[in-house]
């Protein structure tokens, strides 16, 4: 599935290179007013951007992609504050992170750069979700027999 994946980013950016002159030129209004744009973003999240332009340098931006989390969370302190795990013959290894999703909405507003013939710099409010999963590696206690020292440990 990583290869698939691998492949499929590849050719997106190979596609965006091959037509990085059509999407480099300055947006001319249609006489149905739709100004849209496509492309991807880098940074973070790193992934693919719709932008509908709506007239008097005021647009909508819709990112959607890869995101990382720079966490310094100690995952070993919340398997063990669980309640499900807390004093129940668990023991912590690990963790897994799965991957990381982000999605934003921005209201942007472009202004000229003077002295710089069609470029512009843009700022404007936005909201973002981003999500996550991470896995547990842990060990815990198989009870085998009627006494409390009849166990084994088991890896989950």
């Amino acid at each position: 599935m990583k290869k698939f994946t691998k492949s499929i980013f590849a050719l997106i950016i190979i596609c965006c290179v091959c037509y990085s002159p059509l999407m480099a030129q300055k947006k001319k209004s249609s006489s149905s007013g739709k100004n849209f744009g496509i492309g991807l973003r880098a940074g973070d999240p790193m992934g693919i951007s719709a932008k509908k332009y709506m007239g008097n340098n005021k647009a909508l931006e819709l990112s959607i992609g890869k995101t990382a989390f720079w966490d310094r969370y100690d995952y070993e302190d919340r398997f063990y504050d669980n309640d499900d795990y807390k004093g129940k013959g668990y023991r912590f290894y690990g963790y897994k992170k799965g991957s990381a999703l982000s999605l934003q909405l921005h209201y942007l507003i472009h202004k000229d750069i003077k002295g710089l013939d069609g470029l512009q710099w843009y700022f404007g409010p936005g909201a973002q979700f981003r999500t996550a999963s991470r896995t547990y590696v842990y060990e815990y206690k198989v009870f085998w027999g009627p006494n409390p020292d009849d166990y084994y440990w088991d890896f989950r």
